[in-house]
């Protein structure tokens, strides 16, 4: 039987901290949050690998890329955040453990219906769930002084970017065509309005389904 209170510590000191991630809020949400109670049946066993852990309509991030993105974008409690492509309700559950409110995004109704569950179980009400295609955001409930995408994009869709308040950040893993590693990218948007791009990280990130590039040939 997996001890999964064990298993957690061991995530949070051998994989985050030997790595880079100091925040105390972030590392506590890791050690708090139960990353097993967000997957089915014999997922649950595999909760804490060391990988991207390939689930039914996409995937759960590997733990230390998630946590290194999150710390690079330095949420702060006051922060309204727009979260894509979070298919279990997990990174949702961290993200507002360390901001004031966030704002899921599900691509098709009641994929998260058992992560709202789990939500209201640990005191979570600081989420919301909207329903809609990930490149065209939440338009409704912008603007946002934080975006996360939990995967990787070819490149950060315009859609999203307008939806960012002034001296926001949004931060992704922006990946080439063809190439098996992406990079960790911080787009910050000053107080003008006028956005910079900085990679701070190589990350081998699946694409987030939907935002695949085109299938190439090869003669």
């Amino acid at each position: 039987m997996v001890d999964y209170a064990k298993a957690r510590i061991n995530m949070v000191d051998c994989q985050l901290r030997t790595n880079g991630v100091t925040a105390p809020a972030i590392l506590e949400c890791f050690s708090s949050v139960p990353r097993e109670a967000f997957l089915d049946g014999d997922l649950k066993q595999s909760a804490y690998v060391d990988d991207d852990l390939p689930l039914p309509g996409g995937f759960l991030m590997e733990p230390l890329v998630f946590a290194r993105m999150i710390e690079v974008a330095k949420p702060v409690p006051t922060d309204t955040v727009l979260n894509l492509g979070d298919v279990t309700g997990y990174a949702s559950a961290i993200l507002s453990g360390v901001t004031g409110k966030v704002v899921t995004l599900e691509q098709k109704p009641g994929w998260l219906k058992g992560a709202q569950a789990q939500w209201s179980a640990m005191g979570r009400g600081n989420i919301v769930v909207d329903t809609g295609d990930i490149f065209n955001g939440c338009p409704a409930l912008a603007p946002y002084t934080l975006i996360l995408i939990n995967g990787a994009v070819t490149q950060v869709p315009e859609t999203l970017l307008a939806q960012l308040k002034n001296s926001g950040r949004l931060v992704a893993v922006v990946k080439a065509q063809n190439n098996r590693t992406g990079e960790v990218t911080l787009v910050e948007k000053d107080s003008d309005g006028v956005y910079s791009h900085r990679a701070i990280f190589d990350a081998s990130v699946p694409y987030l389904p939907g935002c695949e590039p085109p299938q190439t040939f090869k003669f």
